[in-house]
């Protein structure tokens, strides 16, 4: 499953910052920085498990629903169906990668 991702040079700089250091992600539309911001929650999930905390906050509830529906997807390519998703609360519940059944 994780074959199927693939990065952009972008994409791949920006994972590279260890997350001691802000980012700001800047640009117009289109480059990716929602995936982007999407793929650091995933790896921070991946380093803290139970322990770790994502907020993601927009101007709009539409934008924020178009970033739900980006995470939902690509944290389901990655977990497959161990990822749960509670719309009443808007929390994801992540199985990490490795951790024991």
């Amino acid at each position: 499953m994780i074959e199927a991702l693939r990065l952009s040079p972008f994409q791949e700089r920006a994972l590279s910052v260890p997350e001691e250091f802000d980012l700001a992600l800047l640009g117009g539309r289109g480059g990716a920085k929602s995936y982007t911001l999407a793929l650091l929650a995933l790896r921070h999930v991946e380093q803290y498990g139970p322990k770790a905390r994502v907020l993601y906050v927009r101007r709009s509830h539409a934008g924020c629903a178009d970033f739900e529906a980006l995470c939902r997807d690509l944290f389901a390519t990655i977990y497959g169906t161990t990822v749960r998703y509670n719309a009443q609360e808007g929390l994801f519940r992540c199985k990490r990668l490795g951790a024991p059944s």
